[in-house]
C-alpha cells in the first residue's frame, strides 16, 4: 500500500470546483494576497478563477501583492516583470474610443486581469457562440466580430479577469461626455491548461 500525502494547495488545485464552491472561495479573499483595493466583477467565471488559482498560487499571489504594493496611479508607463514570462504587468496610459472602433479580442496564453484606476472603462463581453474571427491567432490576440456584445462598466473599484474563452473589448468610451483618458493596468498571467 502507498500512502501518498498532499498538501492542501495540491488538494485545492485537485478540487473539482462548482460555481457554489468557487463563489464562496472568492468571497473569502484568501486570493487578494493584500489587494484590498477594487473588487472582481462578479460576472467573472469563478470556476475557471479557482481552478487557475490553485494550479498557479504562487504566480497569482505575486500578481496580486504586486498591485497591493505599487501605485499604479503614479508609477511610470511601461511593462513590469511580476514573474518572468510567466506573469507580467503593462501600466498603460488609453485613450477610450467609441465601441466601434475597438477590437473585440481574446488570448490563449495569458489571462489577463485588467484593471481602470483612474476612470470608468466600457467593457464589451462576448460569448464565443457569438463570435466569428476577425483576424487569426497572432502572437498571443485573436480578434473577433460579434453578432452580441454585453456593455460592463468598470470604475476604480472593480477589476476584470478574462481567461481564454472569455472575449473581450477593452478601451471602450462609456458615453460622449466621458473622460477619454484612463490610467489602467492589464496583468498578464501565464494561463495553466
Amino acid at each position: 500500500v502507498v500512502l501518498v500525502m498532499m498538501t492542501a494547495s495540491e488538494a485545492a488545485s485537485a478540487k473539482s470546483w462548482t460555481k457554489k464552491s468557487a463563489q464562496r472561495w472568492v468571497a473569502q479573499s484568501e486570493w487578494r494576497n493584500g489587494f484590498t483595493k477594487a473588487n472582481l466583477y462578479r460576472g467573472t467565471d469563478m470556476v475557471e478563477f479557482a481552478t487557475q488559482y490553485h494550479k498557479q498560487r504562487s504566480r497569482w499571489d505575486k500578481a496580486f501583492a504586486w498591485l497591493a504594493t505599487h501605485d499604479v496611479k503614479t508609477i511610470a508607463a511601461g511593462k513590469y516583470v511580476i514573474d518572468g514570462d510567466h506573469c507580467f504587468a503593462n501600466v498603460q496610459d488609453a485613450v477610450l474610443q467609441p465601441a466601434g472602433e475597438q477590437k473585440i479580442e481574446s488570448h490563449k496564453k495569458y489571462i489577463d486581469l485588467q484593471w481602470s484606476v483612474t476612470a470608468k472603462e466600457r467593457f464589451g463581453i462576448v460569448r464565443p457562440q457569438d463570435a466569428t474571427v476577425e483576424k487569426p491567432y497572432v502572437v498571443d490576440n485573436m480578434f473577433w466580430k460579434a453578432s452580441k456584445i454585453n456593455y460592463v462598466d468598470s470604475t476604480p473599484q472593480m477589476f476584470f479577469l478574462f481567461f481564454p474563452d472569455n472575449y473581450h473589448q477593452p478601451c471602450v468610451l462609456p458615453s460622449a461626455n466621458a473622460d477619454k483618458n484612463v490610467r489602467k493596468v492589464c496583468i498578464k498571467i501565464e494561463y495553466d491548461e
